[in-house]
This record gives structure tokens, sequence and C-alpha cells, in this order.
């Protein structure tokens, strides 16, 4: 029974909400009563794991970046495969240029695109 309860505080310390630290002790220490997991965890609050979890999303949101080193022999291979990358847009771009030239000059309008 020591061991549960360690188990629960355990989990309480990871800020596992109540409802999934009762599932994992009913996985493994099955041969309790529900009643029991639930009095176990009675005094957690979903409101204070919601609260821990809102804190830790702002703390990653901050990022700055100092520095950024990269080898020049893969910079360069990351330029050449950003080049390659780069073609089907510009075909994008022509068909649609040409649409739109198409289209006015279907109008009888001229237009330098």
């Amino acid at each position: 029974m020591e061991r549960v309860e360690e188990r629960a505080q355990e989990l309480r310390k990871l800020n596992i909400s109540q409802k999934k630290a009762i599932e994992i002790l009913k996985e493994n220490y099955p041969d309790y009563d529900e009643n029991y997991y639930n009095e176990l965890t009675k005094d957690w609050s979903n409101k204070e794991v919601k609260n821990i979890t809102s804190q830790r999303k702002k703390a990653l949101k901050k990022v700055k970046v100092t520095g950024f080193d990269m080898p020049f022999i893969d910079m360069v291979v990351f330029m050449v495969k950003w080049a390659f990358a780069s073609i089907p847009a510009f075909i994008i771009i022509f068909i649609i240029i040409f649409i739109i030239r198409l289209f006015f000059t279907s109008l009888g309008i001229t237009i330098l695109l």
C-alpha cells in the first residue's frame, strides 16, 4: 500500500493530471479499488496542473538565438538544395502570370508582366 502512495506522489511531482494518474495507478496496481485511487488523488487540482503547463508553454516560446555555426560545405549543399527546391515555385509563378496575361489579352488589354 505504501508503494502505491509513493507512486501517486511521484506522479504528482511530475504534474500529471488526476485522471491520468488514476489510469496509471490502475494499470500498475490493479488490486486496489477505484475509490482508493480517487482518495489518493482527491487533493489534486487539474487547474494547478494546467497553470504549470501554461507556464511551461510560455517558457518554451521565449527563444533567443545568439549564434549559428554551420560548416561551409554543409551550407553550400543546403543552398544548392534550396535552389533546386525553388524551381517548382518559379514554374507555378510563371503559369499564374501566363494565365493572367492570357485573360487580359483576350479582353484586348495589353499588360507588361
